[in-house]
């Protein structure tokens, strides 16, 4: 192609991006602190970076959007969306990390929805599949739950026999995948009831069945049924560990599905899991760095896509399903905003 030819095509892309830019915009920011230079630093960041997917203002400009400021400054603002600059992201509460890097900071705007700050959320479901065993996806998924919990009220669930759920988060919530099983056969809104008067936590979690026989009464009748119950009490986000029930998975509506995977045997089991199942094209697929020989709790923090690879995140000394750095990745993979 004549160099001619590449100018336009570049030229034609840089409209494109643009327009998708004008259309994608919905919210507008405005960033007002009294620490002009950390101010000053995000501006020209910003005007660097991303001034053409976001619609962002810093001063006290006259315009109509949303503020971002110093809690000391929050009374002058009558706006009924104002994030207060914390120690910690947390939209829900309208809270939102200071001193963070200004991709960060940025890419933490990026992913705000107007639910987020309306404090409702859709109600969502994420399902997370072994190719093949110790691929991660216990770890990957309680990391995701950890992270929505954040956005609206969460609950993940394993449908695994190995009992990891008292393994990874080393307590009870009182309430087993057991129980709801028999209320779900025998009396669905004594279970409905139940479920209201439980924890009001942002991020709760069933404890396994009691007995690995109790999961054979589980059928996707059920699960279905169960998924009906947990939208009408107020769950926001619902993450499945399904273990290797790929049958399960497969035929459950799901608005994200994923399949984890070994990095050394990732070729084999795409191979085997499309032959098997026939659409994995519904599957994002995340992709396990480690080794074979390396314990799986501790080597699945490097369980990222395919195109951005992470090291362990050395922070994590005991929670290995509490890493921001695993869960900042899981967003971008699965293009959650």
């Amino acid at each position: 192609m004549s160099l001619t030819g590449m100018f336009f095509l570049f030229v034609i892309y840089k409209i494109c991006k643009k327009m998708y830019y004008m259309f994608e915009v919905v919210m507008k920011f405005k960033v007002i602190s009294e620490d002009e230079m950390y101010v000053e630093a995000l501006k020209k960041y910003y005007e660097k970076h991303y001034k053409e997917r976001l619609s962002m203002y810093f001063g006290d400009e006259d315009v109509d959007a949303i503020i971002i400021c110093d809690d000391s400054l929050r009374h002058l603002y009558e706006q009924e969306h104002t994030l207060v600059f914390s120690d910690q992201n947390q939209v829900m509460t309208h809270q939102i990390m200071k001193y963070q890097s200004g991709k960060d900071f940025i890419e933490f705007i990026e992913s705000i929805h107007e639910t987020d700050l309306s404090g409702h959320s859709p109600f969502r479901t994420y399902g997370f599949v072994n190719g093949v065993s110790c691929s991660g996806a216990t770890v990957i998924s309680l990391n995701l739950a950890e992270y929505l919990s954040q956005k609206g009220r969460t609950l993940w669930f394993s449908l695994e026999e190995v009992p990891s759920t008292q393994y990874y988060l080393e307590r009870k919530s009182g309430l087993s995948m057991t129980d709801v099983l028999f209320y779900l056969i025998h009396d669905p809104e004594k279970l409905k009831s139940r479920l209201h008067e439980w924890s009001n936590d942002s991020f709760l979690f069933l404890d396994q069945v009691e007995n690995i026989h109790d999961l054979s009464q589980m059928t996707i009748e059920l699960l279905n049924v169960l998924m009906v119950i947990l939208e009408d009490v107020g769950f926001s986000n619902i993450v499945i560990d399904f273990g290797n029930r790929t049958e399960w998975i497969d035929k459950i509506q799901m608005y994200k599905k994923n399949i984890c995977l070994l990095q050394s045997l990732n070729h084999f089991y795409r191979f085997q899991f499309n032959y098997k199942h026939k659409n994995l094209d519904v599957y994002q697929v995340v992709i396990n760095r480690a080794c074979n020989n390396i314990k799986a709790h501790e080597s699945v923090l490097k369980m990222v896509n395919h195109l951005n690879y992470l090291e362990e995140d050395k922070e994590i000394t005991g929670k290995k399903w509490q890493s921001k750095m695993l869960q900042h990745t899981l967003v971008k993979h699965l293009n959650l905003k």
